[in-house]
């Protein structure tokens, strides 16, 4: 799980020092917030949470244990991903 946080921060690392290089700002602002608001929204699909009840009874209903567990890692790995990039987005629009 710390490799899906680390690997955001990188993302939004190389983003920002790519939008210095360029001398355009608002790259840090957009890129970063696209990418976390996309692996934000994968992370609620996976998670089931943007699925209806009966959805959600019928997936319960036929998947394995194991099946659940990996997708609820995907939706934590995802989350944790989108974290420092949407952070790092809200923070460079407030101080920009």
């Amino acid at each position: 799980m710390m490799k899906s946080l680390a690997l955001g921060s990188v993302v939004f690392v190389v983003t920002a020092l790519a939008s210095y290089m360029f001398g355009d700002r608002s790259m840090t602002i957009k890129i970063p917030g696209v990418v976390g608001l996309v692996s934000l929204f994968l992370a609620g699909v996976f998670s089931g949470g943007l699925a209806g009840g009966s959805q959600i009874r019928a997936n319960y209903a036929t998947e394995t244990r194991g099946d659940r567990e990996q997708r609820q890692n995907w939706s934590l790995s995802l989350f944790l991903f989108s974290l420092p990039n949407l952070a790092g987005a809200v923070l460079v629009y407030y101080f920009l």
